[in-house]
């Protein structure tokens, strides 16, 4: 029943997008059976002249009637998945995501299916179901784990794989192929991994490759990481800012610390909120909290204290999204104080 419905789905597609990347996989692992060193070679050596023809037809403009089939040939070689054949993989990606970033309007049209390369390399990422869509991923994602823990370093080989990578995301978002599980990099995603480095070349917008233009790579964890690296930055940053304000300008108001002195009891929630307010309208919100809680004539207990300033940090929050922060936390430290 699942060959019939694959033969099915098979037919329904356009006369140039009839593959079945099953079969030739399938053929592909029967020649990978045969442990031929000399079979080895002459597939790769047809791997490397294919995806010369494929970039000269893309860059001179020519047509390519049979452009999907060598794609699906190309990726279904099973020596891809090998150390020493990584070159070959890079090369591929390299070309792929050339041509799935080509712009439609000034692209020359295919005469067997009136499309651009990028049209019909999205048209054959769509045609794909999960079986191999998961195998392609794989494969990117062994290579991407394997360079970075040998060159200790992001090459050009691991720019084009990841971003080969966000074009199979979107197809398997779109249509809710695979897990987002399976897009998350074991290597970058590892505690020793530098994210610190990594964010800053993404933030600092000088066009470099980032793993943070490519979310979907980070799993939770990593993305909190980011997060709370992220709100310490601009944390510094406008702790900074105040310091300079108050040594240059002397202003009594440039604070280092976003300061609220708050009483208890039926006070407590209003001067938390007033203050709050006024610290949105100031532009506060990023400073490191101090907290002035409680009468100077009373004496409070921790647990009355701390209940306070609970208080205080869920208004900073909600403050936070009011204002559509990208980062709905203040600080991962509280500077805590009595009145």
């Amino acid at each position: 029943a699942a060959a019939a419905a694959a033969a099915k789905l098979l037919q329904e597609q356009p006369t140039w997008l009839q593959i079945d990347p099953a079969a030739v996989q399938q053929l592909h692992e029967r020649l990978a059976g045969c442990h031929s060193e000399a079979v080895r070679d002459a597939l790769l050596q047809g791997g490397q002249q294919l995806l010369l023809h494929i970039s000269d037809c893309f860059h001179q403009g020519k047509d390519n009637p049979g452009f999907c089939r060598q794609v699906c040939g190309l990726l279904a070689n099973p020596w891809l998945q090998h150390m020493e054949c990584h070159h070959l993989l890079a090369a591929i990606a390299g070309v792929l995501v050339e041509l799935g970033q080509q712009q439609p309007a000034a692209a020359a049209c295919s005469a067997a299916c009136g499309l651009t390369y990028s049209q019909q390399l999205q048209q054959l990422l769509r045609a794909w179901q999960a079986p191999e869509m998961h195998r392609i991923v794989g494969l990117l994602q062994q290579y991407i784990t394997l360079t970075l823990y040998r060159q200790q370093a992001i090459t050009p080989g691991i720019e084009a794989a990841t971003q080969l990578l966000g074009l199979l995301e979107t197809t398997s978002s779109e249509q809710a192929l695979l897990e987002p599980a399976e897009f998350y990099n074991d290597a970058v995603n590892e505690p020793d991994f530098n994210i610190k480095e990594d964010y800053k070349r993404w933030s600092s917008g000088s066009g470099l490759f980032s793993f943070c233009g490519h979310s979907w790579i980070y799993d939770p964890a990593a993305k909190s990481r980011i997060l709370q690296l992220e709100n310490q930055m601009q944390q510094l940053a406008a702790f900074e800012s105040s310091m300079m304000q108050a040594l240059m300008g002397g202003a009594r108001e440039s604070c280092p610390f976003l300061l609220l002195r708050i009483r208890r009891g039926a006070y407590l929630l209003r001067d938390t909120l007033m203050q709050i307010n006024n610290a949105k309208n100031n532009g506060s919100l990023k400073k490191p909290l101090k907290v002035c809680a409680g009468d100077p004539v009373c004496v409070y207990n921790v647990v009355q204290l701390m209940c306070c300033v609970l208080c205080v940090v869920l208004c900073c929050v909600v403050a936070e999204l009011m204002c559509c922060s990208r980062t709905p936390f203040k600080s991962a430290s509280y500077l805590i104080t009595r009145g």
